[in-house]
């Protein structure tokens, strides 16, 4: 079995179908190796994941857990995204410069002077001698919060030097090992230990850097002064209101800051948990349900819409396949990442150095009606004239072939602000009468809750409203498509997102615009 298949292809070929297919495959042939450490199947969406969640089933394989990206990191359930800009930097390799310099940084609220009485004399460590001993114990490398009795040795040793300072300052002669000893037991030392180098939690350290001051310290060389305003003013706030890009930092502060110190109430916990899974080995269910925390044991990842994992987004999930082998579906004519180069060297990193690789690309695209597939091929094929060139992101022989024709062509109709709201409910409800099955509306990300309003209580279940990105993998009989000039400027990519929006569509496509400029 090869250690990377990659499945290739353009909308409508049937490349995640071949993947659950394979996935289900490896199952069945594979089940003592696979079965036990289990599979994952990632997609870029919860509304993907759900839809996804009722094809397995149907291929009797139920042995199989689904995240989407805001769902990676165990506790985690972000749906929101950021706009292109902010998640073009959330996601560069950089930010786990930006991260590792903040851990390193003097935490907020930490205690500025050390200050211990011992045998009459005073033994004082100030901010500049403080921060010297923090650089000191960073220096040594690994997690901090592996490393707060380094903290504590270190410490002591410093004061130990000022003591031995004031000696020849003409102050008494202390013991330099009786200082460390004395000190080290002393209550009052290990308070100020505890609130000088305290446990670090991934979402406590990415809310600092919301301190623009804090994230000029940690980013300085990195980022720039706007990108700098940007990040940290998305960072402000308070709770678990993350974003989809939030979630790979999050995990990346996992694990560069280690796992905070276990309780013994917790470790008895875990000891039970352990003992459990191993009288219930034979009980797929129970495994599951018993798996660890951030589990990186998977015994093979399904990537499905590969091509928009940013950097940092492949590192989180490279954490989880260390040992895995891969199923990897996609197409960089839909890319939505900016950044090609950057998310290649990061997807490399993940699948590891020992790598065998195959890749198979469909041609062929079965779902969109040729008339359909003709409009999208509009907005991304290059015209080879001067003035179209900011609109050309592929040639002709990146797309697919659609073979099938129905001699309905799309509509293309002129909307306004003050006709906007009543022709998207009048193409809704003509959709809906029109075609047997669902009929999808999708708009820019941040006009959802909008157009959700104004369709209200139509439709009932075969009404779906979804935003850009979150249509990525999805198929309609029908689609309204509004104001699709908004999904080209909402994306660092826009024309590849739109793209993606039109060959949603099995058989019957609306677009309402506003204006000319998406074709």
């Amino acid at each position: 079995m090869a250690r990377v298949t990659e499945i290739t292809g353009g909308p409508g070929t049937g490349k995640t179908a071949v993947a659950l297919h394979r996935a289900a495959y490896l199952l069945y042939r594979y089940r003592k190796q696979l079965g036990g450490a289990g599979v994952l199947v990632l997609g870029p969406s919860g509304v993907f994941t759900t839809y996804i969640s009722r094809v397995l089933p149907s291929m009797g394989e139920t042995n199989v857990e689904l995240r989407s990206l805001g769902e990676l990191l165990d506790g985690m359930q972000a749906t929101r995204y950021d706009p292109a800009p902010l998640a073009a930097i959330k996601g560069s390799l950089r930010m786990r410069k930006v991260l590792l310099k903040a851990l390193r940084d003097t935490p907020p609220g930490a205690p500025e002077e050390l200050r211990i009485v011992y045998k009459g004399e005073v033994l004082k460590l100030d901010t500049k001698q403080l921060e010297r001993v923090r650089k000191k114990v960073h220096s040594a490398g690994g997690p901090p919060n592996r490393a707060r009795m380094r903290a504590a040795d270190t410490l002591l040793e410093a004061l130990a030097d000022r003591a031995e300072e004031n000696a020849k300052a003409g102050g008494p002669r202390l013991e330099r090992a009786d200082v460390i000893q004395d000190v080290g037991e002393r209550i009052d030392f290990h308070r100020f230990l505890v609130a000088w180098w305290p446990v670090l939690y991934p979402a406590q350290v990415l809310r600092w850097l919301g301190d623009e001051q804090k994230l000029a310290r940690s980013a300085r060389k990195v980022l720039n002064a706007d990108e700098i305003g940007l990040l940290a003013a998305s960072l402000r706030g308070e709770g678990d209101d993350w974003t989809v890009a939030d979630v790979a930092l999050l995990d990346e502060l996992r694990v560069l800051a280690g796992p905070p110190p276990k309780r013994r109430k917790q470790r008895a916990q875990e000891i039970e948990l352990d003992a459990a899974q191993t009288r219930d080995s034979d009980d797929p269910a129970r495994q599951r349900a018993a798996k660890p925390a951030h589990y990186d044991e998977y015994s093979h990842i399904v990537v499905d819409e590969s091509q928009d994992l940013s950097p940092m987004q492949w590192r989180m999930l490279g954490r989880r396949g260390a040992y895995a082998s891969w199923t990897i579906v996609g197409d960089p004519v839909q890319s939505s990442w900016p950044d090609p180069a950057e998310a290649a060297q990061a997807r490399t990193h993940a699948f590891g150095t020992k790598t065998a690789h195959r890749r198979f690309t469909l041609r062929t695209n079965y779902r969109n009606s040729a008339e359909i597939f003709d409009l999208a091929a509009e907005v991304v094929v290059d015209k080879q004239t001067p003035e179209s060139s900011g609109a050309a992101v592929a040639s002709p022989e990146d797309l697919p072939n659609a073979v099938r024709k129905t001699g309905l062509t799309p509509e293309v109709r002129r909307v306004d602000e003050a006709t906007r709201e009543s022709a998207v409910h009048s193409a809704a409800k003509e959709l809906l009468d029109g075609v047997d099955g669902t009929v999808g509306v999708i708009c820019a990300m941040n006009r959802v809750p909008e157009v959700e309003r104004w369709l209200a209580g139509q439709g009932e279940d075969r009404l779906k409203v979804v935003g850009s990105l979150d249509s990525k993998g999805l198929e309609y009989d029908a689609v309204v498509l509004v104001e699709p000039s908004e999904l080209i400027t909402e994306s660092l990519t826009g024309r590849r997102v739109l793209y993606v929006a039109l060959t949603r569509a099995t058989q019957q496509l609306t677009v309402l615009a506003s204006d000319d400029d998406w074709r």
